[in-house]
């Protein structure tokens, strides 16, 4: 919180506890160097003043996954300004559905930062200052969920209306606190703010700031109903009230929530926020070289298992039928190429070798089923092309055998039945074999077993 030539600053832990507040008067720019605080570990928050932010309040319903696009449309429609020389921020409550806009200049941020930095101080969070009193008025008591603040400085008076935690409105008025002010007419004019804010008087006052709260609260208090004051006029005596926005200020940083705004976006993030980012982007970088190298030597690994079980398989097939195929074995050949000149081998040779299927293959009984004429209005659920045997090099004589079943439904039984018929003289089925048939009300399960294609 930094004002005229003075500095407040808080400090808030992890856990939300105020750890310290203290305050500095700035004789020179290496006032900020000296102050007790790790800069490089902590988050520096600062807000914005009322002067500086125009706040719109707005009604806005939207479903959730739309909200963001949608603020911020409606907050560059709500302005007839230049919408390219302007900054904005959003908020939404969604229990009012109404969206709060927080609209300043780019020139305004921009002095703002500049600013700070000229003090040592580059702040990683920039708010909006009534937010932040909001902020403070909940770490205060957290049953005043609604009410006004007014916090007093060397230079303003702010003065805040909140419900239910989210701002409303906020005002501000200049004043010169280090010169003698005329309490009176200051008093009026933040009265007739009041009056105007709430004018049943009935919400709870919060002071807060340079102010001497008693002597000030007895000027206030003129204005008010006396036999009601006790119930609005927050007057309790408490040190932390004078550091009120620092406190609020670290407590938005730390807070992230719906209420939240930032003003660090976009071009104006800020530096540590750029580095931060970029070790993230370095460290996702290498995590994403570690996950694909890792990635490619275990498939590596496994594709190179699989390649030396098929050579293996290979040798002993080639060994199996050297003498039958005169296959002269190049061991220094690639392991498809071996395989490829094997397979044509296989293929130019005259003599029956158990190796070629000789049967028929899954494609062709699709065929012969979907061509079917007593199929035509059937829906096949299920079919399973099951090969039971098949010639190994240590076994070469077992046969391929082949059990085809399937599952079909058909609402025309005659059909049904005439399908089951032609089963069993079909030459393509085996029928020294069971040829099984079930029949559920419309669907129906057959299996049978395939005789060789070849003889």
């Amino acid at each position: 919180d930094l004002d005229s030539d003075s500095l407040k600053i808080a400090k808030i832990s992890k856990s939300n506890e105020l750890k310290y507040y203290k305050s500095f008067e700035l004789t020179s720019l290496n006032a900020v160097k000296r102050l007790d605080i790790d800069l490089t570990k902590s988050i520096i928050s600062a807000g914005l003043d009322s002067s500086e932010v125009i706040l719109k309040i707005i009604p806005f319903n939207l479903k959730k996954i739309f909200i963001k696009k949608a603020l911020e449309f409606q907050c560059k429609n709500s302005l007839s300004l230049n919408t390219k020389s302007m900054h904005f921020c959003s908020t939404y409550n969604k229990d009012k559905n109404i969206a709060a806009h927080f609209i300043t200049t780019k020139e305004v941020l921009t002095k703002r930062i500049k600013r700070d930095n000229h003090l040592g101080l580059d702040p990683d969070h920039i708010t909006y200052a009534p937010i932040a009193l909001i902020r403070f008025a909940k770490f205060y008591d957290e049953n005043f969920k609604e009410g006004i603040i007014i916090n007093f400085s060397k230079t303003k008076v702010v003065i805040v209306l909140f419900k239910d935690f989210f701002i409303e409105k906020s005002y501000q008025i200049k004043i010169d606190l280090s010169k003698s002010t005329d309490y009176k007419s200051l008093e009026i004019e933040i009265f007739s703010i009041v009056n105007f804010l709430d004018s049943s008087l009935n919400k709870r006052i919060l002071f807060t700031g340079d102010i001497n709260f008693i002597s000030f609260n007895d000027h206030f208090s003129k204005y008010l109903d006396r036999q009601i004051i006790n119930n609005f006029l927050d007057n309790q005596h408490s040190s932390i009230k004078v550091f009120a926005l620092a406190i609020g200020l670290a407590l938005d940083a730390r807070v992230r929530d719906s209420s939240s705004i930032e003003f660090r976006k976009d071009e104006f993030t800020s530096k540590k926020e750029l580095k931060n980012l970029s070790y993230k982007l370095f460290g996702y970088f290498i995590l994403s070289l570690t996950i694909i190298f890792t990635f490619f030597y275990f498939s590596n690994r496994a594709l190179k298992n699989k390649e030396f079980l098929l050579l293996s398989e290979l040798n002993k097939l080639e060994k199996a039928e050297q003498e039958n195929l005169n296959i002269k074995s190049n061991h220094n050949a690639h392991l498809y190429d071996r395989i490829e000149n094997f397979e044509k081998k296989l293929k130019a040779s005259n003599k029956n070798f158990p190796y070629i299927l000789d049967t028929y293959s899954v494609s062709e009984i699709l065929s012969w089923l979907n061509n079917h004429e007593n199929l035509k209005n059937a829906e096949i659920l299920n079919f399973e092309y099951d090969l039971e045997s098949f010639p190994l090099s240590n076994s070469k004589t077992d046969p391929y055998l082949v059990k085809v079943t399937m599952q079909f439904k058909l609402e025309n039984s005659q059909q049904a039945r005439d399908f089951h018929n032609r089963l069993l003289n079909d030459p393509k089925v085996d029928t020294l074999r069971e040829v099984r048939w079930e029949v559920d009300y419309n669907i129906y399960k057959t299996s049978f077993y395939l005789e060789k294609k070849y003889e």
